[in-house]
């Protein structure tokens, strides 16, 4: 059996995985804003608790705990840095710098364990939610980083859920772009050398030519 390669300290990596049997792990807006909230929490390397438990002690007291998490992220110690995400109905995609020997697979394991226990509890099922380990990919220059956060952006225009990448609520595209108006998940600003203006108009010069490509690969394989 392979053995998977460590993860390096201070690199970046484009991380993705999928749900078990093409199932639509994410089926509303709830189920969203919750794998979010998972993976701004579980960057600390030090938390709390476990999310659940302070999810759950934040509804008892009827709090929102946007500005509670605000608070630990800029005091915590982070294991991982999130430079830009999407999530999709049964597949997400990351490009994160692992901050501290271990990190990505510690954030990893946190976060979709989480998450499956969510999605068991929720839809009354047992067993596996994920295929497998994830997967990942070294970034190993600016310009890969680069053509990977936009890689990620596109999917939702892809695979044609929405005509514009900014039209898909749940990636990082619209923090990029400075249309969001919630909490930012990312930290790309160090890296990613672009104005907004610049990487708009860098992301959707592609969107036609990515759909290409995907249709191309689905073809091969049909």
């Amino acid at each position: 059996m392979k053995r998977a390669v460590p993860l390096v300290t201070g690199q970046y990596y484009h991380i993705f995985t999928k749900c078990v049997e093409g199932i639509k792990i994410f089926g509303n807006d709830r189920d969203f804003r919750r794998m979010l909230n998972l993976i701004r929490f579980y960057q600390l390397k030090n938390t709390p608790m476990k999310y659940s438990y302070l999810d759950n002690a934040h509804k008892l007291f009827r709090q929102e705990w946007d500005d509670d998490l605000e608070i630990l992220l800029r005091q915590g110690e982070k294991q991982v840095v999130i430079l830009a995400y999407c999530l999709m109905s049964n597949h997400f995609h990351l490009l994160i710098r692992q901050s501290q020997d271990g990190g990505i697979s510690a954030f990893m394991a946190n976060v979709l364990n989480s998450y499956a226990r969510y999605f068991n509890i929720k839809n009354e099922r047992k067993g596996p939610v994920w295929i497998g380990r994830f997967k990942n990919v070294l970034i190993e220059s600016e310009q890969q980083l680069l053509h990977t956060s936009r890689y990620i952006h596109l999917n939702p225009t892809t695979a044609k859920l929405v005509q514009r990448p900014e039209d898909w609520k749940y990636s990082s595209y619209r923090q990029y772009i400075n249309l969001s108006r919630e909490k930012d998940v990312c930290t790309y600003k160090d890296v990613i050398n672009l104005s907004s203006r610049e990487y708009k108009d860098f992301t959707e010069d592609n969107v036609a030519h990515q759909r290409e490509l995907a249709e191309l690969r689905h073809l091969s394989f049909d």
